[in-house]
């Protein structure tokens, strides 16, 4: 049997409520570790500052940080070529 779908902060969305958001950047979400995408969803999406983020998972603040530093380094090593990421001299 199936397990149930998530539901909640960091469940993988609904693909017909995701039209609007490129492929590209939806798939490299989904490859996010659970706690960073339900971190990027809260600071990003939602624009909860992080002691709000932070209440809401029941973590401290700079392990919020930490998340969000993490995934965003995550989603730009996924999302940006090689060579876009050279700086010309």
């Amino acid at each position: 049997m199936a397990p149930p779908p998530q539901r909640g902060i960091g469940a993988r969305p609904n693909r017909s409520a995701d039209s609007s958001v490129d492929p590209r950047i939806m798939a490299a979400l989904m490859r996010l570790p659970t706690r960073q995408r339900q971190v990027v969803a809260l600071r990003l999406f939602l624009d909860l500052d992080t002691d709000r983020s932070a209440e809401v998972l029941g973590i401290a603040p700079g392990t919020v940080q930490a998340h969000l530093g993490r995934a965003i380094a995550a989603l730009r090593k996924d999302l940006i070529p090689e060579r876009q990421k050279e700086i010309p001299s």
